[in-house]
């Protein structure tokens, strides 16, 4: 004898609120997140989101900004221990790495500064290097003067025109002195200063 059939009613009671599944996710509500990740596709566009990073980095940075006064205290400053430096350096530059970018940049800005005509030509050449850059990745057709240019042969003007730059500005000890005002300064801070008793190691993780 078979078994008698039922019929189960599934329609919501008349007090019944219905509520939707929490893990069904919304495609309206993850294409505007995905907009807000993804870089824009036109020029003006990727110069605003260029600058709306570097303000959050800066504001980032600032944030965490130790006070001069202790970044520059006269006595807390010694000659390390013969195996003392490693650690003063991972602890400091952990501590002040704010204060650190900053020094850098000041440093960086004032040799830049001093020689005009190598910075001009770099930044002419970064320029032109993301002018083909967004003509490639659009798949557009490089025109010069009304006449169709070959993306290779653009490129090797480049080069050439930033190689020719560099050697006749005097690119070499521009960066001779970027390295050593930037770095140098950094790491002679981190060796000599005395490292603060509760800060933490660098890390090199990245979230």
């Amino acid at each position: 004898m078979s078994a008698p059939l039922t019929f189960v009613d599934k329609t919501p009671a008349k007090n019944e609120v219905f509520t939707p599944a929490e893990n069904v996710a919304s495609p309206i509500g993850n294409a505007a997140n995905d907009s807000l990740l993804e870089e824009p596709s036109t020029f003006f566009g990727k110069v605003s989101y260029r600058l709306d990073r570097i303000r959050q980095y800066k504001d980032e940075r600032f944030s965490t900004l130790k006070p001069w006064a202790e970044f520059a205290d006269k006595g807390k400053f010694s000659v390390p221990g013969k195996l003392e430096g490693f650690g003063r350096i991972n602890k400091n530059v952990a501590y002040f790495y704010s204060n650190y970018v900053i020094v850098a940049f000041v440093g960086s800005l004032y040799v830049l500064i001093t020689n005009p005509s190598f910075t001009i030509s770099m930044a002419v050449a970064l320029a032109v290097y993301y002018y083909l850059k967004m003509k490639v990745n659009a798949n557009e057709p490089l025109v010069f003067f009304g006449r169709e240019v070959a993306i290779y042969q653009a490129y090797t003007s480049l080069i050439a025109f930033a190689v020719v730059s560099f050697y006749f500005t005097g690119g070499s000890s521009t960066v001779f002195w970027l390295v050593l005002c930037g770095l140098g300064t950094v790491l002679a801070h981190a060796l000599m200063r005395e490292p603060v008793s509760d800060n933490t190691s660098f890390s090199f993780s990245v979230i």
